[in-house]
């Protein structure tokens, strides 16, 4: 028990620190070289994250079917209704307007979404259901992980709009084919990073002390250079690349945000025992659906005594988006908890508890 919980401890920081890169990247250039930095890892950490306890079939399939619905797609549409009620009246929109972001929620299209974080709901539905199908069927783990690879490739070069430019499918399908490999990488390697050092051989524990320091060099470089470094670099060894998007993915872009994550990772072991990381970190389905609609009545709010709406540095920026999120989670997240748990994808018992 004391094992699983100390695994569960530094998942919860991990997600945590995703949630504060997701909030982070929203503030754009306010946050200086942070804001091209966290748009190379943010959103693959997650999905990579979610992958880590996909590995098991036993629930049978209609109520894992089920399960998953009412706790990704039910806050999806929960959420959604709720941003288009509140920006139709802050906003004063006409009916047509009212019609067409509900019809964009509906679809349910990565860049498409009034309330843009809301997009991850459906996506990572998909890639749940079709991994724990697939995993049903093969009874392999490494199965889906070609599988992933496979559908990749199909979403760089067979789909007619690239969904890392234009996802363009309904409830992001090609994003979902896109970022599959992320969870799918997670599911595989958990058991491996989650092993506590202790317990690992002395050649394990070189071999994972090896990949901190690279990990954490490596993060130091594409914060301070950009993410571009490494891609240009890849194309100057290998020309015959130049203008295959995909190819250069999967030779430094994939790498790169792995690399990165395992940064993460070893930093969200660093923060595990503080109490309210690991807190915050099991509160992000909360904190994803209501991000758009609570920043806005925040920062309202704090207008309201004067604050003039401006980031005059990237600390200030930080700092603000620490505050929104403690703020969201004291106030909001026990809210929704306590009254309507199911609505955002709680069970009752497990309110406030897990995410």
């Amino acid at each position: 028990m004391e094992k699983i919980q100390n695994r569960i401890e530094w998942v919860d920081a991990l997600k945590f620190l995703g949630i504060f890169a997701i909030y982070l990247g929203h503030f754009g250039k306010a946050i200086g070289k942070l804001f091209p930095f966290v748009f190379l890892y943010h959103v693959p950490l997650f999905f990579f994250v979610s992958g880590f306890f996909a590995r098991s079939t036993k629930k049978p399939s209609l109520t894992y079917y089920k399960d998953k619905a009412l706790q990704l797609m039910l806050p999806y549409f929960v959420f959604s209704l709720v941003a288009l009620i509140y920006f139709s009246v802050i906003n004063n929109w006409r009916f047509s307007q009212i019609i067409d972001v509900a019809w964009r929620f509906l679809m349910g299209i990565r860049n498409n979404l009034y309330a843009e974080t809301l997009w991850f709901f459906p996506c990572l539905f998909i890639i749940e259901v079709v991994h724990y199908t697939l995993l049903k069927f093969t009874k392999n783990i490494y199965i889906p992980f070609g599988i992933s690879i496979i559908l990749f490739a199909v979403s760089q070069i067979l789909l007619p709009n690239n969904p890392v430019q234009k996802p363009s499918l309904f409830m992001n399908i090609d994003s979902a084919m896109y970022y599959y490999i992320y969870f799918a990488i997670g599911s595989i390697s958990f058991p491996y990073i989650s092993k506590k050092f202790t317990l690992l051989s002395q050649s394990e524990k070189i071999l994972r002390v090896t990949m901190i320091i690279i990990s954490i060099l490596f993060a130091f470089i594409c914060f301070t250079k950009g993410g571009e470094w490494l891609s240009s670099k890849t194309v100057s060894f290998f020309p015959f690349l130049a203008g295959h998007y995909s190819a250069i993915y999967l030779f430094s872009l994939l790498p790169m945000a792995l690399i990165i994550i395992y940064f993460n990772i070893w930093l969200a072991k660093c923060i595990s025992k503080i109490g309210i990381f690991k807190k915050m970190g099991r509160e992000t389905l909360i904190f994803c659906g209501t991000e758009k609609v609570f920043k806005n009545i925040f920062l309202r709010l704090i207008s309201s005594f004067g604050w003039d709406k401006s980031f005059p540095n990237p600390i200030v920026t930080i700092i603000y988006c620490f505050g929104c999120l403690l703020v969201s989670y004291y106030m909001v997240v026990p809210t929704l908890n306590r009254f309507v748990p199911r609505l955002v994808g709680k069970k009752p018992y497990l309110a406030g508890k897990l995410s």
